[in-house]
Order: structure tokens, then C-alpha cells, then sequence
């Protein structure tokens, strides 16, 4: 089955399940197609991409009980 084509609206809004790998196989192909051929969205996935690594490095705090 061809990948259906995505619209750069559809790609930014899919951005954050496609970085948490929640994307089905069809839909993961599309975007990967669709940012290989578009510089926007490209650089777009890439600056999230990296604030997504950035605060996944942060350290975990356990909030105070009488919070």
C-alpha cells in the first residue's frame, strides 16, 4: 500500500506521537517521507526532537506530599 501523502498541518500537529513512537507504521512513513522533502517541517521535528531529549534528561522530582 503507497503511504498516504501529509500536509505540513498534519505532520506538525502528529509531531509529538511521531517523536514518542505512537504513530502506526502507515502514518510513521508518510511523515518520515514528508520531512525528507520539506525543510520547514524538517527543522521543525528537529528543534522538538532535541527539546524533547533536553527535558527527558532532566532530573525527576518526587512533589511533596502536603502539595
Amino acid at each position: 500500500m503507497k503511504d498516504a501523502e501529509m500536509r505540513c498541518d498534519e505532520v506538525r500537529a502528529a509531531l509529538n506521537d511521531w517523536i514518542d513512537g505512537l504513530l502506526d507504521e502507515e502514518r510513521r512513513r508518510a511523515m518520515e517521507e514528508h520531512l525528507k522533502g520539506c525543510d520547514g517541517c524538517a527543522r521543525e521535528a528537529a528543534r522538538l526532537k532535541r527539546l524533547v531529549s533536553l527535558l527527558r534528561g532532566l532530573p525527576r522530582e518526587t512533589a511533596p506530599v502536603d502539595l
